[in-house]
C-alpha cells in the first residue's frame, strides 16, 4: 500500500529516533494535531488508519514521542487524545 503523500509528509514532520532518544521536530505538536484531523476525516474504508499501521507510526513515532516527552503536557495530551 502506498502512503498518501500529504500523510507521509505529516508523519515525517513528527520527529526521528536518534539512538535510543526520540527527537521531536519544532512543529511536532501541530503535526500531531494534523494526524488527528486526518483520522477524523477518514471514511469507512479506514484507509488512513491502515496506512499509519503499515508505516508503524504508533510504534516508531508516537510511543517513543510520549515516552521521551511525557512531561511535555501539550504533546502528551495531543497524542493521548
Amino acid at each position: 500500500m502506498v502512503m498518501h503523500v500529504e500523510l507521509q509528509a505529516t508523519c515525517s514532520a513528527l520527529g526521528y529516533l536518534e539512538g535510543n532518544k526520540y527527537i521531536k521536530e519544532p512543529d511536532c505538536l501541530e503535526t500531531v494535531k494534523e494526524l488527528i484531523r486526518f483520522l477524523r476525516r477518514e471514511d469507512d474504508t479506514c484507509d488512513i488508519r491502515r496506512q499509519l499501521g503499515d508505516a508503524q507510526i504508533l510504534q516508531k513515532d508516537l510511543v517513543p514521542l510520549v515516552k521521551q516527552y511525557h512531561n511535555d503536557k501539550p504533546i502528551f495530551d495531543a497524542v493521548i487524545s
